[in-house]
């Protein structure tokens, strides 16, 4: 059983490049979404006036193992199509007499074709989402307080606290050209790495075959 280690977390001390101190207040599942999704909500603050936020989506481990036991569960959650058709072919596979023109073995196959693509999709979700927490949106609210580092403090900030929970903190993999530029910006002067993107496979040519990552998990 997954259990969460949880270290110390040293909180830094953030400015504006206007001196202004910036505070922070995190509220872990903030959303429940569908398909076992939650979000945490960070939030930053200026003499206690909100001037901005930071989503992060991602499924815990916990809520995975709950709601994903199997992959009959997990495809009639996020694949339910798949999951019907694979009911329709069980259903059909214990009555071959209900189509006597098709192959002896035509549904067996079915059903195991059907749950190898559900297998592999487990897989990738898996290994994408589960306790991958992943940017959902970023946003400095005050106009007359951009450019003022705080979406930068937002990611180092959610980073440090998800390092300090051994875990990191991923980019969208469907990234704005903005967006793209400040990952850019902050792989310059913080600890940020790529990975193998999961949801990229061989014959893949949209997805990214690389996703970046803020890692503090090794902080002191």
């Amino acid at each position: 059983m997954f259990a969460l280690r949880i270290r110390h977390f040293a909180e830094q001390s953030y400015v504006t490049k206007s001196g202004d101190k910036l505070q922070f207040t995190v509220k872990e599942r903030s959303e429940t979404l569908n398909m076992g999704f939650t979000v945490d909500l960070f939030e930053v603050f200026i003499d206690k006036k909100a001037v901005g936020y930071l989503k992060a989506k991602y499924i815990r481990s916990s809520d995975w193992q709950q709601k994903f036991p199997d992959l009959k569960s997990f495809g009639k959650e996020c694949f339910p199509r798949v999951f019907e058709s694979l009911l329709y072919a069980e259903l059909q596979n214990k009555n071959p007499d209900l189509n006597p023109h098709l192959e002896l073995n035509y549904w067996a196959d079915r059903i195991k074709d059907l749950n190898k693509n559900l297998s592999r999709e487990y897989k990738k979700w898996k290994s994408y989402y589960m306790d991958h927490p992943v940017i959902d949106y970023i946003r400095v609210t005050d106009e007359n307080l951009k450019r003022q580092g705080i979406g930068t403090a937002l990611y180092e900030y959610a980073a440090r606290w998800y390092g300090s929970r051994d875990m990191k903190l991923y980019a969208s993999s469907n990234q704005s050209d903005s967006a793209q530029a400040t990952w850019e910006n902050l792989s310059q002067t913080h600890p940020v790495k790529e990975e193998k993107n999961p949801m990229n496979t061989s014959r893949d040519t949209w997805t990214p075959k690389l996703r970046r990552f803020l890692d503090y998990t090794d902080q002191s």
